[in-house]
């Protein structure tokens, strides 16, 4: 899991491998980040898996890469 803008600093690290089961969804994975992470609970953020934003039903493949990062703005 990467951690990127105020998520990162919250947990005050970058990255950290996590282990899933094998049909961990995104927001099986986020509950157990808050868990660990209580004050990313109030934040906003979106979920990317292997670099591309994702719905929080999503199934995580194994080996996959999942980031969390600010939310984009227009322009």
């Amino acid at each position: 899991v990467r951690y990127f803008g105020l998520v990162k600093e919250r947990t005050s690290i970058d990255k950290e491998a996590f282990n899933v089961d094998p049909s961990e969804t995104v927001t099986g994975l986020i509950m157990k980040l808050r868990q660990k992470y209580p004050s990313i609970s109030g934040i906003n953020y979106q979920v990317a898996l292997n670099n591309k934003l994702v719905e929080s039903e999503v199934i995580i493949p194994e080996g996959a890469e999942v980031s969390l990062m600010p939310p984009f703005a227009g322009g």
